[in-house]
């Protein structure tokens, strides 16, 4: 605990710690110091431990750049770099342990993360892939009612399901279910899907029948591939008859390639029928007014029509007939998947339809073997619906009739720990290094799925956030970013991004957007 100084023989204190520092210098100081020139010594030893500290400095800089050129994925690189010499933003900095396990655990979950730049694709475009994030229990309810109809087995007793997803614009209702069907589809779920336009309403029940039209033609496609469609076409021909082919088919033209013997027959009547008339004109037993009549009539009466409703209006014989349709097409292995989007915008004789396919059941005469419930979802924007809007009272009659089952699902915006991981899987980097962004994005977008996106893409448009080949990474300058506009709702952002557009295209668009959702 004392040493001397100097030559002089005079003691001084030395306290344990600096006696320890000395020695894990790998010098003893009271050794030097006991010794004349002892100084020169330690300057030798000080050159020796610095030129160290400077190769390590050195080391460390190059080290991401060198495991990078050895193969190593540079998300691996900057991980181990990170580890050894944390320096740079202190917010991408590890904090801790567990940040580190966090990090590793995502690169055993998400390989895109874990390999970052892959030649294989095009690394200039944000990839945010098909997977619906931050909506578990969402996807459960949806996937749980589909299960209850799966398995209800030939019951005609058991409820129809209807599930109804409301949610603002941008929200994700349209991902989800389309999220959900694919999976359906793969089970044996036949998909029926339609999508009201606020704009654009031909006529009543148009826009669901197109859906089914659409389901038709698909089955025309598959027929004409050379594939036996022939169970199906048995059933619709059973459930339906001649005759509900035949007033079917105004709405459903495909009714009239799949049937051609249907038509054909109806042609031979009213040729039969024509004959006998003129027979019947040349000795004066019948006008012309009357034989068109006949002919009418004969025409319906010949296929055998036995499905008139009671009620004998043309409303209610449409809803009949659509039941029957539902009818043969939803079975046991195929239960039918009917999806009806922005149900905001629906007319009254759309929602009329859509309550006869729910709640009505006087199609099914007895238990049939091959019945099976249906699952309708519809989607709508919450804020547009009000206690005056035609939905109001069928939601309420939904929800208190018994052959339905009636599940509600809500969306709002995601948390910020799910946008980081939104952010992550679009920029293939770890939740770690693009904290910093994900909060400015998260702060102007509200955490709404779709604005986020949006705004994603205006900054790599505006050269804000670009994929670097060299570094092979996006990188950013998040003070820009957070000086970026943003507009306050999704038809700005859209449009601002169409001007964008060459003026040629924008004409085209605009001249196609006169015709609808879709145009062929």
């Amino acid at each position: 605990r004392v040493q001397l100084e100097g030559s002089v023989g005079t003691v001084r204190e030395t306290e344990p710690d600096q006696i320890k520092v000395g020695m894990r210098n790998g010098f003893d100081e009271t050794k030097d110091e006991e010794t004349p020139g002892a100084h020169k010594g330690r300057q030798k030893r000080f050159v020796e431990n610095t030129s160290r500290s400077l190769r390590r400095i050195h080391i460390t800089s190059d080290l991401e750049d060198s495991l990078t050129k050895l193969g190593l994925p540079s998300s691996i690189s900057r991980f181990l770099k990170d580890l050894i010499e944390p320096v740079g933003d202190g917010e991408c900095a590890f904090q801790s342990l567990e940040d580190v396990q966090s990090e590793l655990r995502q690169f055993d979950d998400d390989p895109k993360v874990l390999l970052g730049y892959d030649e294989t694709t095009d690394q200039c475009a944000l990839d945010f892939g098909e997977e619906v994030i931050g909506r578990t229990s969402e996807l459960t309810c949806l996937l749980e009612a589909a299960a209850q109809i799966e398995f209800s087995g030939p019951d005609p007793s058991f409820p129809n399901s209807l599930v109804l997803i409301g949610g603002n614009a941008g929200t994700g209702k349209s991902y989800l279910v389309e999220s959900v069907s694919g999976t359906l589809v793969d089970n044996g779920w036949i998909f029926v899907n339609c999508k009201f336009d606020r704009l654009v309403q031909l006529q009543p029940l148009s826009t669901i029948a197109s859906a089914f039209e659409n389901f038709l033609q698909q089955i025309a496609e598959v027929i004409s591939e050379g594939r036996d469609m022939g169970d199906i076409l048995a059933s619709i021909q059973n459930n339906l008859s001649a005759s509900g082919i035949v007033v079917l088919s105004d709405l459903l033209p495909s009714l009239r390639t799949l049937y051609p013997a249907v038509f054909a027959s109806i042609v031979e009547d009213d040729d039969s029928i024509i004959s006998s008339e003129d027979e019947a004109s040349s000795s004066g037993n019948i006008s012309r007014e009357n034989s068109q009549e006949t002919a009418t009539s004969l025409s319906c009466l010949a296929s055998g029509d036995n499905i008139m409703d009671s009620a004998g209006t043309l409303q209610n014989r449409l809803h009949y007939l659509f039941r029957r349709l539902v009818h043969a097409i939803s079975k046991p292995e195929h239960p039918l998947f009917l999806w009806v989007d922005d149900l905001q915008w629906i007319d009254e004789s759309g929602i009329q339809l859509l309550a006869s396919l729910l709640t009505e059941s006087d199609h099914l005469s007895h238990i049939d073997e091959n019945f099976s419930s249906i699952l309708v979802v519809g989607s709508f924007r919450e804020n547009e619906i009000d206690e005056t809007h035609i939905l109001s009272a069928y939601f309420k009659r939904f929800g208190s009739a018994a052959s339905v089952g009636v599940r509600n699902i809500h969306l709002d915006a995601i948390t910020k720990l799910n946008a980081n991981v939104f952010v992550s899987k679009a920029l293939r980097q770890p939740y770690r290094q693009i904290k910093a962004l994900t909060d400015v994005v998260y702060a102007k977008t509200v955490g709404n799925p779709l604005y986020m996106k949006l705004f994603l893409k205006s900054l790599v448009d505006e050269k804000l956030l670009r994929f670097s080949l060299i570094e092979k990474r996006w990188l950013w300058e998040i003070d820009s970013i957070k000086a970026a506009p943003i507009d306050d709702n999704v038809a700005k952002l859209l449009t601002r991004k169409l001007r964008r557009l060459p003026e040629v295209s924008q004409k085209v668009l605009k001249i196609a957007s006169c015709f609808g959702m879709t145009v062929d």
